[in-house]
């Protein structure tokens, strides 16, 4: 399920019943937020996103209480979002209540896990891709520091 803005808790004891993955994509009211003010969103068009906000929280905390399974995601690219706000999302899962040490779990094991590449990526370990960023700080301590990336590599190969 991707946005879940209005999960309730019966929703939520489905989704971790089943094994759904949730992708709550907060970074695309973040966007708006942040984004819009610059590019004249309306008072209404404000109203709504923090509307959203609000409930796309709400359904997030329901959702990590519950036991969902949990995945990090943009909607780069079908929203304000662009690829490279992975780091804000996930700040926003800590905010909303996640530890750093889950939210970089959503982003890589669970990932690789709701694409079924787990066997390919998502861990570091012999026989996997070695796609990988070095991060100058301790995001587990602080997960903003993900956005100091000092080196990536694809492949194995150092690319940045």
């Amino acid at each position: 399920i991707e946005h879940g803005t209005y999960l309730d808790e019966e929703t939520c004891a489905l989704m971790t019943q089943r094994g759904t993955y949730f992708v709550p994509t907060m970074s695309t009211w973040d966007a708006r937020d942040r984004l819009g003010r610059l590019y004249g969103m309306t008072d209404a068009e404000r109203t709504a996103a923090m509307d959203r906000k609000e409930n796309s929280i709400a359904s997030f905390k329901r959702a990590l209480a519950a036991g969902v399974r949990i995945a990090a995601g943009t909607d780069a690219g079908g929203s304000p979002a662009r690829h490279g706000f992975i780091a804000r999302e996930l700040e926003l899962m800590v905010d909303s209540g996640m530890s750093p040490n889950a939210a970089l779990e959503s982003a890589t094991r669970a990932g690789a896990q709701l694409m079924g590449i787990q066997d390919l990526a998502g861990t570091i370990e012999v026989g996997k891709q070695a796609d990988m960023v070095l991060i100058d700080g301790d995001p587990l301590s602080d997960v903003g520091a993900l956005r100091n990336v000092w080196a990536v590599f694809q492949a194995g190969r150092r690319v940045r």
